[in-house]
């Protein structure tokens, strides 16, 4: 779960971008729309823990909870039959359809 300004890789799906002149489609501003309410609800979690613990100040790592929770429920459902090629990180336009279907199989866990 990531904002729009990170690139797409296979395990990380940002908001969806609106194409110059172009809406965004009803179902990516459905996803854009949890992803941002999810994303309020972990920042203000931490908000509150860091307050409540004050020696999280200074943690330079956070394992953020709603992240770990849907990458637990999407795990098991990722196909490691399929030999892969060495993974750049980058989703290229060949991948396209890879990443329509992360888009998918996210939103149906939301």
């Amino acid at each position: 779960m990531a904002d729009s300004a990170y690139t797409s890789t296979r395990t990380v799906v940002p908001a969806f971008k609106q194409a110059p002149g172009q809406p965004l489609p009803p179902d990516k501003q459905k996803f854009n729309f949890k992803l941002s309410h999810n994303r309020v609800i972990v920042e203000h979690t931490i908000g509150m823990l860091k307050n409540r613990w004050q020696s999280m100040k200074l943690l330079s790592l956070e394992i953020l909870k709603a992240e770990w929770d849907i990458l637990k429920s999407y795990v098991p459902n990722f196909d490691s039959s399929k030999e892969e090629e060495e993974d750049s990180g980058v989703i290229d336009g060949e991948d396209l359809t890879l990443c329509e279907q992360l888009f998918t199989r996210f939103c149906q866990l939301l």
